[in-house]
C-alpha cells in the first residue's frame, strides 16, 4: 500500500494530476445612475440567475450587493465561496457581482465620473439669458443662471457635482448641462417684422461664376415618422451585435 501511495504522489508531482478547481461565476447587478451616485443595496436572487443543474451544485440563495459611492460600470463586488460547488469535494468557487448601469433618459455618464443632463430653454432665453431650477441626482435643487447667449448644442458645467472619483469622494467629477433650444413652431407676420431689425441680417448665398443655380422648394416632413425609422435602424443594428450579457466563468 505504501508503494502504491508513493507511486500516486510521484505521478501527481511529475504529471500534474490534480483535482479540478471549483468554478467561479459572475453576473451583473443592475443599478440606475441615481443609485450609483447615492449608493444602494441591491438583492440578487441566485435562484433566478442559475438553472436547475447549477442549483444542484449549490448555486442558490440570496445575496445583498452593497453598491457604494465611487463605484463604476464594471466594478466588482466579490462573494468568496458563493459560486458553484465541486461535486464530491464540498469546495465552492467564488461569485462576483459586476455593476451594470442602466440607461437613463435624463442622465448620461461621461468619462466615468462626469454626469451629463439635458435641459431645455426657449429661443428667447437662449438669446437673452435665463434662471432655471435644476433637480440634481441627489435630489437637491440647483439654480442655474446665464446672462450670455446660449448657442445650439451648448454644454456648460457645474464643477464637482458629478460622480465621486473612485474611493476619493472629496473630488467628484462635474455636472454637465447640455442645452436644447426650443424654437417656436410658427411666427406671424407682425412678429417676423418686429424681429428683423433686432437680429443680424441674412447673408445671401454666394453664386459661383459659371455655375447654374436651380431654385428648389423645402417641404416639411413628419419628424415622428423619421424618428421612428431611425430608432428601428438602431434597434436592428443592436440585434446584430452578439452580447454575452449574463454568466461568464473564470
Amino acid at each position: 500500500d505504501s508503494k502504491a501511495t508513493v507511486s500516486v504522489l510521484y505521478c501527481v508531482h511529475m504529471f500534474g494530476f490534480q483535482r479540478p478547481a471549483p468554478r467561479s461565476i459572475a453576473a451583473p447587478v443592475q443599478v440606475t445612475i441615481e443609485e450609483l451616485y447615492n449608493g444602494c443595496v441591491k438583492e440578487l436572487d441566485l435562484d433566478d440567475l442559475g438553472d436547475e443543474k447549477m442549483k444542484e451544485m449549490g448555486f442558490t440563495g440570496k445575496l445583498d450587493c452593497h453598491v457604494t459611492k465611487g463605484m463604476r460600470e464594471g466594478s466588482r463586488i466579490p462573494f468568496p465561496g458563493m459560486g458553484i460547488q465541486l461535486p464530491g469535494t464540498g469546495a465552492r468557487g467564488d461569485f462576483t457581482a459586476v455593476v451594470e448601469v442602466l440607461p437613463d433618459e435624463r442622465y448620461t455618464i461621461v468619462e466615468e465620473n462626469h454626469v451629463q443632463i439635458s435641459h431645455e430653454i426657449s429661443l428667447c432665453e437662449a438669446l437673452t439669458g435665463f434662471s432655471h431650477e435644476l433637480r440634481h441626482i441627489d435630489g437637491s435643487l440647483l439654480i442655474i443662471t446665464s446672462s450670455e447667449i446660449t448657442p445650439p448644442k451648448c454644454i456648460k458645467k457645474v464643477p464637482q457635482r458629478g460622480l465621486p472619483t473612485g474611493n476619493d469622494t472629496s473630488s467628484p467629477g462635474d455636472l454637465l448641462v447640455a442645452f436644447t433650444i426650443v424654437f417656436p413652431r410658427v411666427l406671424d407676420s407682425d412678429q417676423i417684422q418686429a424681429l428683423k431689425p433686432l437680429l443680424p441680417t441674412r447673408d445671401m448665398v454666394p453664386h459661383f461664376e459659371g455655375d447654374t443655380a436651380e431654385g428648389v422648394e423645402l417641404n416639411g416632413c413628419n419628424e415622428d415618422d423619421w424618428a421612428a425609422k431611425l430608432q428601428q435602424e438602431d434597434e436592428s443594428d443592436e440585434e446584430e451585435e452578439e452580447e454575452q450579457h449574463f454568466f461568464f466563468f473564470r
